[in-house]
Formats: structure tokens, sequence, C-alpha cells
């Protein structure tokens, strides 16, 4: 009997033990998906945090603007979408798809050069950790920024996740370099040769707006990407500022309506309660001061002021801006770091695909890099050649109008960007004609682009105001603004009270402007 039970304890002991080495076996293998997956989640949740908050605050500013009877962007349709939950998640994936992935990079390939290069050297971790604190350091230069969660939170969960599950090959990533390679090298000489000019644009336009799928998931960034871009825009770039204007002495008091006209120009509009205000000036005659927040941010000569208005709001931006450390970090991580981890995961997902099906090693990386190296080939090739160089007015105008002929909408896109066509007035009625007969939105958006500076087309970019892509409506928008037509004003501005849509609403704001409309409080002025 105790033999057996024995036995019995003998075999679930090495039972459990070969079933641990397994699962650990299994953790190693997929460590880089499992820390990405982890770092994903804190990073989504720190992302919609400062959204919802960013949110919340910009929902309170609006609602102070109407109560001072100004024309508010966003308008009280976005109101609800602000104090949603949903709205803040799904514009947290901005961040997550960008400054999340790239916090996950820097920490995998960190922690790899601490253990496997430096074999865990006191020194070098000395210097990440002061790295770390200078980081801190810039992020918080002109006060507490959002990306301090990331720095705080998010990079020492994933150095403690990564100890954890430590990395126990020699290199950061499995297979030979060749591997992860050869698709690289395939699309800089695929670029090179064939003469195609990758860039947001072009991605946009030839790859996205080309299918049903691409067309959604860009619908789906116009709609919610101003949500998270309100945490990192420096603040002249914002659409409406608050203000308060102070002034005392019946000496100042003279300046106050000349100043007003300055603010309202460059959208600081005004408030009453100085508590509430972005912005409080103080007019002390011969200079004013910008505070934020009772400390004195800037102060100069009320004449430089009237005189160069733009550079003293620039400077005062600079000088409260804290989001710059941000931003070069989202830019990094959405060019570098971010691009490098997801092709990590996506060819080595692929790799283990076809080790399920028990193909040699060897054959299974010759099929992955072929499989990368063809898909990158097709979407390459979606992308129409730049124009050559020598070609003339004459013969661009022959290759608009086969275009038009053909009906070869990328064609004509590369035409329309080029600046020879504008130099041909006959162009401009083919425009037309091609405009009224295309159903493609990224033909539309750049004849409209192309026919913005026409005149007596009015009507017809007023007619795409209610088309069902987002890029054409922001286009006809655009072009209305550079109508010089101040009949044009009233239909936009009812236009931007019943749009629902933020990022269109933004566009037809721009356009009011453009047209010498100004946003003065309970009343129109026009310049």
């Amino acid at each position: 009997m105790r033999t057996k039970i024995s036995f019995c304890l003998m075999h679930s002991f090495f039972f459990e033990k070969a079933h641990n080495i397994k699962v650990e076996k299994y953790v190693h293998h997929y460590r880089i998906i499992i820390i990405t997956v982890i770092g994903i989640i804190i990073s989504q949740v720190i992302a919609t945090f400062n959204v919802y908050m960013a949110n919340i605050q910009l929902a309170n500013q609006i609602q102070i603007l109407h109560t001072n009877g100004y024309l508010i962007v966003p308008n009280l349709y976005v109101l609800p979408q602000l104090q949603a939950l949903k709205t803040a998640f799904v514009g947290g994936l901005f961040f997550t798809g960008t400054i999340g992935l790239g916090m996950i990079s820097i920490t995998l390939f960190g922690s790899w050069f601490w253990v496997n290069v430096t074999q865990k050297s006191k020194i070098i971790l000395i210097v990440i950790l002061v790295q770390w604190l200078i980081a801190i350091y810039y992020a918080n230069i002109n006060g507490w920024s959002e990306f301090s969660l990331y720095l705080f939170i998010m990079l020492p969960s994933l150095i403690f996740i990564n100890s954890k599950i430590p990395n126990k090959s020699n290199g950061l990533i499995p297979n030979p370099k060749i591997f992860w390679c050869v698709p690289v090298l395939f699309i800089i000489i695929a670029g090179l040769c064939t003469e195609r000019s990758v860039s947001f644009i072009s991605i946009r336009d030839y790859l996205l707006l080309s299918n049903r799928l691409g067309h959604q998931l860009n619908d789906l960034y116009y709609q919610y990407t101003l949500f998270p871009g309100e945490i990192i825009k420096p603040f002249e770039l914002k659409q409406q500022k608050t203000c308060y204007i102070h002034a005392e002495s019946n000496d100042s008091k003279r300046y106050i309506k000349s100043i007003e006209r300055k603010c309202i120009l460059y959208d600081y509009l005004i408030i009453h309660d100085p508590k509430k205000a972005d912005v409080v000036i103080k007019i002390l005659p011969p200079n004013i001061i910008f505070q934020t927040g009772n400390k004195t941010v800037k102060e100069t000569e009320i004449v430089k002021f009237m005189r160069k208005t733009r550079t003293v709001f620039s400077d005062f931006s600079t000088r409260t801006d804290r989001k710059n450390f941000f931003r070069m970090c989202l830019f990094l991580s959405l060019t570098i770091s971010a691009p490098i981890l997801l092709y990590i995961i996506l060819m080595q997902g692929l790799f283990d695909i076809f080790c399920l099906t028990r193909i040699p090693v060897l054959i299974s990386q010759c099929l992955v890099m072929f499989i990368m190296c063809t898909g990158i080939g097709q979407m390459i090739l979606q992308i129409p050649p730049e124009l050559p160089d020598e070609l003339t007015q004459q013969e661009c105008h022959i290759l608009f109008k086969k275009s038009y002929a053909e009906k070869d909408w990328r064609q004509a896109v590369v035409l329309l960007k080029s600046e020879l066509l504008t130099q041909n007035k006959n162009n401009h009625d083919l425009a037309l004609k091609f405009l009224q007969q295309t159903d493609h939105p990224v033909l539309k958006y750049w004849l409209i682009r192309f026919l913005s500076d026409s005149k007596n087309v009015n009507n017809v970019f007023t007619s795409y105001l209610s088309d069902p892509d987002v890029n054409v409506v922001c286009q006809a928008l655009y072009a209305l603004g550079r109508q010089r037509d101040k009949a044009l004003i009233s239909p936009i501005k009812t236009f931007i009270r019943s749009c629902p849509h933020w990022y269109i609403q933004m566009y037809a704001y721009r356009a009011l402007k453009r047209l010498g409309w100004r946003n003065f409080s309970g009343r129109e002025v026009n310049y």
C-alpha cells in the first residue's frame, strides 16, 4: 500500500514538473506577444482615462462658450460624445497604438540589452534609471503632463513583467537575421525601383479609401482622432481658447476694444469669469501681462502685442506647452517603435503558424519571407509612380484628358497634385466635368481641391456638403472658404450648428475665418 502511494506521489510530482516545464517553454516562446498584450491593456486603461478627463474638460469649456453667446466647435451635438466612456476608449486606441506600443518596444529592447548584453551591469542599470528620471523631468518641465502616467505606471509595470519572463536566448528575437532583413530590404528596393512615394496621404488615398474596410477605418479615424488630439495639441493650435481681460484704470480701459479684437482674431474668446478662463490678460500700460493659474507666463509691451500678435501668442503657447516631449515620443513611436514591434509580431506569428503544420524550419522561414514580400509588393504597386521631372504642361494636359476618358482615378490624382496642371486653364473645365461624373471619394477630394480657386462654382462645392465621405465634405468646405464670398458665411454657420461630426465642423469653422468672419460674442462681425 505504501509503495503504491509513493508511486502515485512520484508520478504526480514528475507529471506536474513536466507540465510546468512545458508551460514555461510556451511562455518564453511567446514572451513578446504576452508582454505586448499586457502592455496594451495597461496603455489602454491610461489612455482611456486621459482622453476621458480631457473630454470632460472640453465639455465644460464649450458649455461656457455657448453660454457666452459664441459659435462653438465642437457643437452641442458632440457634447454627449464627450461625456461618453465609449468615446474615451476608442479615442484612447490612438495612444495605445502609438505611444503604448512604443513603450513596449523600449522595455523589450532595454531588458534584453541589460540582461543579455551587459549581464545585468549595475552601472548600466543606473544609466537607465537616470534616463527615466530625465524623461520625467522633460515631460513635466512646464507643468504636469498626461505622459507622466505612462512613465510612472506603464514603464515600471512592463519592466517588472520583463523581469518575471526573462529572455533566455542570446538575441532579442529568434530566427536568423536574414529572416527579418529580407522583407525590409525588399521594401527599400521596391520603393526605389518603382518610384513610388509612400506617405500617410498616399496610404490613405490608395490603400484605405480604395476598399470598403479601409474606408471604414478611415471614417473611424476622422470621427475619433480629435478627442485624443486635444491632449497633445500646443495651446495655440486649439480651435477655441478662453480668456479674461482685466483692466482697472481708465488708462488701461482704453485699450480693451483693440485687445479684444486681436484676441478674437486668434480665437482667444473672451469670457467674464477669470477662474474658468484658460488665460488671464492684465492690461497695465504700457505693458500687457499673460497669466495662467495666477502665474505670470509672459509680459510684453502693448504696442508689440498689437503689431506682432501672432508672435506674442505663439511665444505664450511655447512657454505653457506641457506636451512637446509627449508629441516627440508619440511621433517616434508612430514612425519607428510601433511599426517595428508589429512587424516582429507578424513575422513570428506567421512562422509559428507554419511550424504547427510541421513544415521544416527553413521552408517555413522562406514561406514567411515570400508572403511578406508579396504582400508588401502588392501594396506598393497600388500607389502610382511619381510624374517624371521632364513632363511639360502640354503633356500633363494630355495625360489628364486620357485619365478622364479612361476613368483612371489613380493617374488623375497624381496629375491633380502636380503644379503643371494648374497652369493650364483648359484643365479647370475638364476637372469640373470629371468631378460631376465620378463617384470615387479620393478623386472627388483632389478635384475639389484643384478647383478651390475657381470662380462661380459655389453651388458645386455646396452640393458636396452632404457627401457620405468625410474627406470630400472637408475639402468642399475648404474650397468654399477660398471663394471670398461673404454670402457663404450664414449658410456655413447654420451648417456648423447642425453638423454632428467634429472634424467637419473644424473645417467649416476655418472656412468662416477665411471668409473674414470673426467669432464675437452675441453679434456678427465680418471684415
